[in-house]
């Protein structure tokens, strides 16, 4: 650590990842334990307040990392793809803490930089943003998916076709999940998400053995 100077005091994000990389550019071997050493309290507002911050911080540790003198041409070669991966967690975040427009940059970056993102890699790109669906942070899935498709950016605008398929996914696991915790006005919700978005989907027998129990578990109307 002392040669490649040791933690970035300046750094109030990421300082980690900008010691990290340091420390393998100069050389050094990086393992691994499978065991949990450190944990973190989170709250949901972290994410809202740490989003921007967040981009800033990221991208400009990677810019400053390649941007430094002497990279051989095969580590150059990988910034742009660097670069659009940081974007498009950036934009899951974003997307998360409900900041659409800064969520629509990031895409807009991520695509710019690898135009395939909104042809032949679309599936690359959706499944990076859905990969959020699982952080409880994000909050109801469901809401979150609609979000995404319903705030691309223009150079995204052929990913919004794939939003029925998306709906349906996200909305058959939001089901299982619900049904899994016995939460049974959301599995009601997200079957109508399905049915809508995916119908053939409803005809399976244990999807209807469930809505069946979801209707039973109905709160009679006062």
């Amino acid at each position: 650590m002392d040669k490649v100077g040791g933690f970035d005091k300046r750094l109030r994000r990421v300082e980690d990842w900008d010691l990290w990389m340091r420390m393998a550019y100069a050389g050094c071997k990086m393992g691994w334990v499978e065991e949990i050493v450190c944990a973190y309290r989170m709250f949901p507002g972290q994410m809202t307040r740490n989003a921007a911050a967040q981009k800033k911080v990221t991208v400009g540790v990677m810019n400053k990392f390649f941007d430094q003198p002497g990279l051989s041409d095969d580590l150059l070669a990988l910034k742009s793809d660097v670069l659009t991966r940081v974007y498009l967690v950036c934009a899951g975040r974003e997307y998360g803490a409900d900041q659409c427009d800064d969520a629509q940059e990031s895409i807009a970056e991520a695509i710019k930089l690898t135009p395939a993102l909104a042809t032949s890699r679309q599936d690359e790109l959706i499944d990076s943003l859905l990969s959020w669906t699982t952080n409880p942070f994000v909050g109801d899935p469901i809401d979150y998916t609609m979000r995404v498709f319903n705030n691309l950016p223009d150079n995204a605008a052929a990913i919004k076709q794939k939003k029925r398929w998306a709906l349906g996914e996200i909305g058959l696991r939001t089901f299982f999940t619900a049904k899994k915790n016995e939460d049974w006005s959301t599995v009601r919700r997200a079957g109508q998400v399905v049915a809508a978005n995916a119908p053939a989907r409803m005809w399976n027998r244990g999807v209807v053995s469930i809505l069946l129990q979801s209707m039973m578990h109905r709160q009679p109307q006062s």
